[in-house]
């Protein structure tokens, strides 16, 4: 393919920005251990999975429990007081109903980003979640929950429940719960807790029955102490929903997306075999429009469906469906109790039951359109995978659903393989869904990987007798009015990330006019310059609007440069004058990612010879990025863009070859080779009558 010089140089002089877009993997996070209705005799197991080999720790209490995982490859900790666990539960369970359990989260490292899933299982009633890093925490959530209708539970109160984890010392939160809580705190009344240390966790609990959905938990600043990163996990001790006398439970358990994180445009996908889902809308605002597009027939849900808080909507169908709105909401999908669905029998203890008559309740957060990925790995809680634990799980099924723009459902592939069971085209929309059944791959291994060509969702579940886990596989999880940018020449991925010894500019979003703005590069030397910004009179460099809000532009219009790959902390600090938000002194603390250049080659298939065409093959190592430009000037006047081009020569000659790569992080190199083409003998011969 020959391209125009012009096409050529507009790659490479156009200027790509990108936010503080985060994904699910990181190098740190903070996991709560909410309660249960079978108390510590509960496990939680914890899966780590990741795309390089990495090392690191799991904190429990005073315990610390080491870790490898191969690349690809997952691994699994447990938690409990019986059976073969790697560490105790007690120093984590969190018993209180409201209160302060100290040092009471578990808190995982690693050397390279990982992904973590948590899972507090016990047969008959379990759930999952994915567990979220550091750096994508936020400062305000809203809870989701589900009230329990139930018949049986237990001798333990059935009730909802979040828990909320400082990352930095001398945190405040405050919380309006939307229902009365058992230790005395009035529905509808403010209250402030005060966290002392890093890993201390607050647990609050409503009444019996009662729903805590909508509540708003959020970290508030305190005199010159700005609002600082919190981690908060939702749901319930047992739940059962949502027929009258349901007799099936399960716990749900959640960690939650912060606000500032929510999105507009939901698509959504049934759980296998099941009569129908719950899904609950929930709005911060409670002039939203939304929107759900089921079946072809699009509704605007009328204010009257609002819940009496006027926090969420409720739709119940056992279709896909578009939820769209005009201001950002989040969507949790529920499923309900056996005996709701399907005609089928509950009966708890173990045994086999048919697919169509297995779960039970399960709560899963979505992401939206907005926060998706091209690239998941997970852990499918198979029995097989519990050798040595008795009367642990019933779940014997194990599924992933996924949903992507349907023009690009055949780039899917999961473990290397084609999905085997088919799409199913959303009506009224560009998506199509997937329900892969991974029951018997995960018997032997319970790590899956899937990847695109484009950002899907996956939801990750499995069900059994009366019982059920679920999970969001993966997502990004995006601030839409507060974010770091980078401009870098080059770079197209949605994270920080620059290359080394490469100029890029700093500049950041904030949906307010700060009284001041400092930059603190940590004095690093590999920096440069890396001296501490000030600015007491921040004037924006440009605003613009976003769901309604006004957004300002702050520029440093100095470059900067990185001289040594690896990982940097850079820190904001920013003066709020305004009650939007956190007021007062706000620390915004980000990580950029250091890259080498990749190293040009290739090498050329020729005969020498003009009258045969010549192939150039790509030898180029790049390390762990991906090349996103490939761009060959073949040094008589022509070009091409694709990674192994052909070419054919006209005339004879020595040709310099010069070969350009880019890295998606924007790293690039080139190389120049010659080739010399002869013009081929022309055979030639007479005869002789002699």
């Amino acid at each position: 393919m020959k391209i125009r010089l012009a096409f050529i140089l507009s790659l490479l002089i156009s200027t790509v920005s990108f936010g503080q877009d985060y994904s699910n993997k990181g190098k740190e996070f903070w996991i709560a251990y909410c309660s249960h209705i079978d108390g510590t005799s509960s496990l939680m197991a914890i899966y780590i999975t990741s795309t390089q080999n990495a090392t690191g720790n799991i904190q429990v209490g005073t315990t610390n429990i080491p870790f490898t995982v191969a690349a690809n490859q997952a691994i699994k900790k447990i938690l409990g007081t019986s059976g073969p666990v790697d560490g105790t539960n007690t120093d984590v369970y969190l018993s209180q109903n409201d209160g302060i359990k100290i040092n009471g989260a578990i808190k995982v490292t690693s050397d390279v980003p990982i992904v973590v899933y948590a899972h507090i299982i016990k047969s008959a009633r379990s759930a999952a979640t994915l567990v979220l890093p550091t750096p994508v925490l936020g400062t305000e959530y809203m809870v989701p929950s589900y009230p329990s209708n139930g018949t049986s539970g237990g001798s333990d109160p059935n009730v909802g429940e979040f828990a909320v984890i400082a990352t930095q010392a001398n945190t405040t939160i405050e919380f309006t719960p939307t229902i009365n809580g058992i230790g005395g705190k009035v529905a509808g009344t403010p209250y402030q807790i005060t966290l002392a240390n890093p890993g201390d966790v607050y647990q609050f609990q409503g009444v019996a029955t009662g729903d805590i959905s909508g509540t708003i938990v959020k970290s508030i600043s305190t005199g010159t102490t700005g609002c600082k990163p919190i981690a908060v996990f939702a749901g319930s001790t047992w739940s059962a929903f949502d027929c009258q006398g349901a007799s099936g439970g399960d716990n749900l358990y959640q960690e939650l997306f912060p606000m500032r994180s929510w999105g507009k445009r939901f698509i959504t996908s049934p759980f296998v075999y099941r009569q129908y889902d719950i899904f609950r809308i929930y709005v911060k605002d409670t002039a939203t429009v939304v929107k759900v597009t089921e079946n072809s027939i699009t509704q605007t849900l009328p204010k009257s469906q609002l819940s009496i808080t006027g926090k969420f909507y409720e739709v119940s169908t056992a279709n896909p469906i578009y939820i769209d709105a005009n201001n950002p909401i989040s969507v949790v999908q529920f499923m309900t109790s056996l005996t709701c669905s399907n005609n089928c029998q509950a009966g708890g203890g173990g045994g086999t039951v048919t697919k169509q008559c297995a779960g039970d309740p399960e709560m899963v957060v979505l992401n939206p359109v907005e926060q998706t990925l091209k690239d998941i790995t997970f852990f499918s809680a198979h029995q097989n995978s519990f050798t040595g634990f008795s009367n642990i799980t019933n779940v014997e099924y194990h599924y992933v659903n996924i949903i992507i723009d349907k023009n690009h459902k055949s780039s899917v592939k999961i473990d290397g393989a084609n999905p085997t069971a088919a799409f199913v085209d959303i009506p009224a929309t560009n998506y199509s869904y997937l329900q892969e059944d991974v029951t018997n791959s995960s018997a032997t291994n319970p790590v899956h990987h899937v990847i695109a060509d484009t950002g899907f969702s996956a939801i990750v579940y499995g069900t059994g007798r009366v019982e059920s886990y679920g999970y969001n596989g993966g997502t990004n999880v995006t601030d839409l009015y507060q974010y770091i940018t980078l401009t870098n020449q080059y770079g197209s991925v949605n994270f920080p990330a620059v290359c080394i010894n490469t100029p890029f500019y700093f500049s950041i979003t904030l949906p307010y006019q700060p009284i001041q703005l400092n930059w603190d590069f940590n004095n690093s030397p590999n920096i440069s310059p890396n001296i501490t910004v000030i600015n007491n009179n921040p004037v924006y460099d440009s605003t613009f609007v976003k769901d309604g809000k006004s957004l300002y532009v702050y520029k440093i219009h100095n470059p900067y440069i990185f001289n040594t790959i690896g990982v940097y902390n850079i820190k904001v600090t920013s003066n709020n004058p305004t009650t939007d938000g956190c007021s007062g002194i706000q620390e915004i603390d980000y990580q950029v990612n250091v890259y080498e250049n990749p190293v040009a080659n290739f090498f050329i298939n020729t005969t020498g010879c003009i009258n045969s065409p010549l192939t150039f093959i790509d030898s180029s190592k790049i390390g762990t990025r991906t090349v996103i430009k490939w761009l060959w000037d073949f040094g008589d006047g022509t070009k091409d863009s694709i990674a192994n081009p052909t070419k054919n020569y006209t005339t004879g000659g020595t040709f310099p070859i010069k070969y350009t790569i880019v890295t998606d992080v924007g790293c690039f190199a080139d190389t120049i080779k010659n080739v010399t083409l002869g013009v081929p003998p022309i055979a030639k011969f007479g005869l002789s009558d002699i």
